[in-house]
């Protein structure tokens, strides 16, 4: 586009996360995204309140519930979020990583109180309570060193992983939608970066990670009828 007056451009769809339009300007999205100084300067006194002394590995486990349990979309599930913990705790033991903090970001308080853990395995467990959803942005991509999305729907957990410092690594549930035929599930390999982790709940009920193979390589793909990614 060139020749137009206008200062800014707006776009109108839906699920922009598409990065593979994007990644290649990952800095100006992080200039775009750069957060204002009182947001800043909150999430980091509270940083340093909750977790004082605390220089262990920070794991962020993102919950979304909300109307998603009402949507075709699939939201964060007990059945999912607790074997997923113990995945990456034994995920993370295996590979040398002893002393790691466990970190719940979300609202769904009495959903995140009520999950069941062996919380002895983590050096701490935190359960920040923040004043806004721009605080809650910023204090994932400020504080976490590793993000599991449980909810893989949620966008708002997307761009927390996709903002985080480069060399985080991100974990996402690999379904998506309620069935597997959400728009999303069929078009998994232009929402998620490849470099992110797979991780599939199975029939014997753990969770296990996936080869990074896409939704169509899983399933067989559907000749007709596919959803549009954006509509």
């Amino acid at each position: 586009m060139h020749d137009f007056p206008q200062k800014y451009l707006i776009l109108n769809g839906n699920f922009l996360q598409s990065f593979k339009y994007f990644n290649d300007r990952k800095a100006e999205i992080r200039h775009f995204f750069e957060f204002d100084e009182i947001i800043k300067k909150s999430v980091e006194e509270k940083g340093k309140n909750i977790f004082g002394n605390d220089i262990f590995h920070k794991l962020c486990i993102h919950i979304r519930r909300g109307d998603f349990i009402k949507h075709e979309q699939l939201e964060s599930r007990e059945e999912f979020v607790e074997p997923a913990i113990r995945f990456l705790h034994q995920n993370f033991t295996q590979k040398g990583l002893s002393n790691i903090s466990l970190i719940f970001l979300g609202t769904d308080h009495a959903f995140i109180k009520n999950l069941k853990f062996n919380q002895s395995l983590f050096n701490s467990v935190y359960h920040p309570i923040l004043k806004s959803r721009g605080e809650d942005m910023y204090f994932g991509i400020r504080y976490c060193n590793t993000l599991l999305i449980t909810a893989s729907g949620s966008t708002f957990a997307w761009w927390i992983g996709y903002l985080m410092p480069e060399g985080s690594q991100i974990f996402y549930n690999t379904q998506i939608g309620k069935n597997r035929t959400y728009p999303k599930d069929y078009y998994d390999f232009d929402i998620f970066p490849s470099d992110w982790n797979m991780l599939e709940l199975n029939r014997s009920s753990k969770v296990v990670e996936l080869d990074n193979r896409w939704h169509y390589e899983r399933f067989a793909w559907p000749r007709k009828g596919i959803p549009p990614l954006f509509g």
